[in-house]
């Protein structure tokens, strides 16, 4: 079975929360919990099916899971800096690989591109 995963690289100053009602607790946690980086919460019995999303708050840098509308994860991230910076908008995943390598940053790997 084929999932659509989009990613959503947005300016957000506070936490995106959906509001079905069952994911309420990581929802509150979200909100509140501090991480280390690296760290991150996973619930993915939360909603088993549907369109997965990942949002990512740059100015938290977090990155939300959703599936279906509900939030079932979220984990720190890196993202840009001054003259590389992140650009934001709508990204659809379009390859995934395991392994891979850059062709722009002498062939610095790059696994689970996306």
């Amino acid at each position: 079975m084929h999932v659509t995963t989009t990613i959503l690289a947005l300016m957000l100053s506070s936490t995106p929360v959906r509001t079905t009602g069952a994911e309420q607790p990581i929802a509150a946690a979200a909100a509140s919990r501090t991480l280390e980086a690296g760290q991150f919460v996973w619930q993915p019995e939360m909603a088993t099916s549907g369109p997965v999303e990942v949002v990512v708050s740059i100015p938290q840098q977090r990155a939300y899971v959703y599936r279906s509308n509900i939030l079932i994860g979220y984990t720190t991230v890196s993202t840009g800096r001054p003259g590389h910076r992140t650009p934001t908008g709508r990204f659809e995943i379009l390859e995934k690989r395991r392994e891979h390598y850059s062709n722009l940053y002498n062939n610095a790997p790059m696994p689970f591109m996306q």
